[in-house]
């Protein structure tokens, strides 16, 4: 999908009508993905998530979303799943088997994957020679490929001002220096964009040195571009050779519009010519439906959700949380709101996981509190 440039168009094309931030990652796609690209090779750090549902016979994963853009929570999870085995351990009362708690190796894939991404930005752009498939296959020469380019250019951190997630994006900060010699600098959109940058070799400097990937935790919400030097940044980032993670065809494929779409009949099967593939996909599928004036489900899915609002959520083309519609909210919203502003917005099956009691350690104090529970399984492209 992401080479498909006619499947994010035509998807799109609605929602860009009617949704202003939209159409400008549209836009920019248009001009330097379509147009001008200077980079084939593309990175992405992924998070599909996941609630149980308990509205059939049986309780089934059903799929929330898929975020292709600043993927959060990675490394934090990672140290969670290893202080719960560890209480596991030390409290057998407890009768949590180990073999119930799977492992998470985030903290090894992800800054491995980067690292693989820096020595094929080094063949590409500046040795341009063949690179041996054995450096991919094994760590040990990863990292000797790596001391033997002894490459001076850098990771750039894509982040917002005031950054809250610091703790979750330095560990990997700290990996890849520690482990493969790899620095890195964190710079703001508006700052990247105020850089005096020289565009005719394609190359990305941060601080005038050289970047090989610009890794986007911000830049996935209106608030990221508050003025033109946000929006310059991020033109200058995806107009560069830098490996982007993700690019903006990446981003864009994770919008809500395409997670609807995707659940049409059809879709998937133009992608993923495995059946039983294919089966397994569609089993985490929630029920969606469009609200574009050429969606042929729209009246179907408007008249069920004012029937029974509480079934459904209301979503718009933004991420980072807070921003759905429920309850008795949805059939205000769906009977108030113009046809043109419901066009940037999907209907969502709403699932009822089940709730538990459970502890927190919340600014140094001892909180219960019950839970839903969601399952993120990380993956990376490269």
């Amino acid at each position: 999908m992401r080479v498909d440039p006619n499947f994010i168009l035509n998807v799109l094309q609605e929602t860009t009508q009617n949704d202003p931030f939209t159409a400008k990652l549209v836009d920019i796609y248009r001009v330097y993905f379509l147009e001008s690209r200077k980079q084939a090779l593309s990175m992405g750090v992924l998070r599909s998530d996941y609630m149980v549902s308990q509205s059939g016979r049986r309780p089934t994963l059903r799929q929330v979303e898929i975020n292709t853009i600043a993927s959060s929570f990675g490394f934090l999870s990672e140290r969670v799943c290893r202080a719960h085995r560890m209480l596991a351990l030390k409290f057998p009362q407890l009768r949590i088997q180990l073999e119930d708690m799977p492992q998470n190796r985030f903290m090894e894939a992800i800054p491995s994957a980067f690292a693989r991404a820096l020595v094929l930005y080094e063949y590409k752009c500046n040795i341009r020679t063949q690179l041996s498939k054995e450096v991919f296959d094994d760590e040990r020469q990863l990292k000797a490929e790596l001391a033997r380019q002894k490459s001076s250019t850098l990771v750039l951190f894509v982040v917002q001002p005031d950054e809250r997630n610091i703790a979750d994006q330095r560990f990997l900060e700290f990996e890849l220096l520690s482990r493969y010699g790899i620095r890195s600098v964190r710079k703001t959109l508006a700052a990247i964009g105020e850089e005096n940058q020289d565009r005719s070799d394609s190359i990305l400097r941060a601080n005038e040195e050289e970047v090989a990937i610009s890794y986007f935790r911000a830049g996935y919400t209106p608030d990221d571009y508050p003025n033109e030097s946000c929006w310059l940044g991020r033109e200058l980032i995806e107009s560069s050779r830098s490996i982007k993670c993700p690019d903006i065809a990446t981003h864009l494929l994770g919008t809500k519009k395409v997670q609807q779409y995707l659940a049409k009949d059809g879709v998937v099967e133009k992608y993923i010519f495995d059946d039983e593939a294919v089966r397994r996909i569609r089993a985490t599928f929630a029920t969606q439906y469009g609200l574009g004036v050429h969606d042929d489900d729209r009246e179907l899915g408007i008249a069920a959700a004012k029937a029974s609002p509480e079934l459904f959520v209301l979503k718009p083309q933004r991420e980072g949380g807070g921003n759905n519609i429920y309850g008795a909210d949805v059939r205000a919203s769906l009977t108030e709101m113009s046809t043109d502003a419901l066009s940037a917005y999907i209907l969502q099956e709403r699932f009822f996981p089940p709730s538990m009691r459970t502890t927190f350690l919340r600014s140094g104090a001892v909180v219960e509190s019950d839970i839903e529970s969601e399952l993120g399984i990380y993956g990376v492209l490269l």
